[in-house]
């Protein structure tokens, strides 16, 4: 009886040990990576790791630009190459987001908004908004006006606090830093502008912060479906509650732009998308699902997004760096004030005579990337990439 348990056993384990051989081993002609351990793949190399950053560099740099890993379930492909990245960012094929499980916790499946829409929705939706955002001034000269505006109240709120120049006393201007920055977008986006004790605006704040830092949580929980449907409810429900509520104060501000709608002096990004959605209303023109009201509050979630995290914590980084190099920003001043003076507005025209500045821009710029991965995206064919085959998902 013990040697039929035993021959069992070991059966069972031979039969367990093959299965996960198979189910690791790299298909011929993918990227090579690190050995993956079954079930959990590379998550303990990357626990070993300060950061995603300095994993993805050493296997870089071991396994070539190119590389492979697992990430729990998930199949994931690294590109390390600026020529090979640059590249496949334009390709049709490479566009749709990867369908995790966490992508429920977001969007209920739903295909809108920008970041996480797939296809031609996504092509459609992207192309309308830069182009609109553009013929509105956003990245051109004539947002400059904006800028001066929220740029004199973001200091006048500074000094406000008593803080006199050079005293030594630390200044947190973060939240006024993200309500300046937030206000610049939605001057395009909706024409709404907050004030710094608006508590409708540092709720949303609140909800996209608290989301952020959800993701990687939820990401992380998504790999191991068991673990991510014994999430408590109770959690659950609060995080659901509040993406319903930000939804909810994009609908609100949609048909509150409705009402007042003129379509021939369209004041924003909003107005512009009520007119396309009311010309397409009655036609068959496949353009018509870019502009239902669900897309287009998802898409000023996006944006809201774009303008009051990544914006305001790179201008943050910014301050941080040159604080800490003084002699940096020692030439800063000198570049400015040779070129502008103490009294004259700078303009977009200016940084082709301040070569200095503009490189510290852009150095901090490449230094300290707060999205260094972008989002995830799915082959939607069988791709072959810096030599390497990479099937469809």
């Amino acid at each position: 009886m013990f040697v039929v348990t035993l021959l069992l056993y070991t059966v069972l384990l031979a039969l367990t040990g093959l299965y996960f051989y198979v189910k690791m081993k790299r298909p011929e002609g993918y990227p090579p990576g690190p050995a993956q351990w079954p079930l959990l793949g590379n998550i303990v190399s990357q626990a070993f790791c300060r950061n995603f950053t300095e994993c993805y560099c050493y296997w870089a740099k071991k396994y070539g630009k190119v590389f492979s890993f697992k990430f729990g379930q998930y199949d994931v492909v690294i590109v390390c190459d600026y020529k090979i990245a640059k590249d496949i960012n334009t390709w049709e094929t490479l566009t749709s987001r990867p369908q995790y499980l966490f992508y429920h916790f977001f969007m209920k499946y739903q295909n809108l908004g920008i970041i996480f829409s797939n296809g031609e929705l996504w092509k459609q939706n992207r192309r309308f908004t830069l182009k609109t955002l553009r013929d509105y001034g956003f990245g051109k000269k004539k947002m400059e006006g904006t800028i001066y505006e929220e740029f004199n109240i973001l200091l006048e709120d500074i000094f406000k606090e008593g803080i006199p120049m050079g005293d030594g006393k630390v200044v947190e201007f973060k939240d006024a830093m993200t309500l300046a920055t937030e206000n610049i977008m939605n001057s395009f986006t909706t024409g709404k502008r907050y004030e710094k004790d608006d508590e409708e605006f540092h709720k949303l704040t609140n909800i996209l912060k608290t989301r952020i830092v959800d993701l990687s949580f939820i990401k992380l929980m998504s790999i191991f479906p068991t673990i991510y449907h014994r999430i408590p409810d109770f959690w659950l429900k609060e995080r659901y509650n509040e993406r319903d509520y930000f939804y909810s104060q994009m609908k609100k501000v949609i048909q509150e732009h409705r009402k007042t709608l003129d379509p021939a002096e369209p004041r924003d990004f909003i107005d512009c998308s009520l007119i396309e959605q009311d010309r397409l209303l009655n036609s068959n023109d496949s353009k018509e699902q870019v502009f239902t009201d669900d897309n287009i509050a998802w898409t000023l979630a996006d944006l809201f997004l774009a303008g009051s995290d990544t914006t305001s914590n790179t201008l943050r980084w910014f301050f941080l760096y040159i604080i800490h190099h003084p002699q940096y920003q020692a030439r800063i001043q000198q570049e400015i004030d040779t070129v502008l003076g103490r009294e004259r507005k700078p303009t977009w025209d200016d940084h082709l005579q301040m070569p200095f500045t503009e490189a510290c821009v852009l150095e901090i710029l490449r230094k300290v990337s707060v999205v260094p991965f972008g989002v995830d995206r799915r082959a939607e064919e069988d791709v072959v990439i810096g030599g390497y085959k990479i099937p469809k998902v």
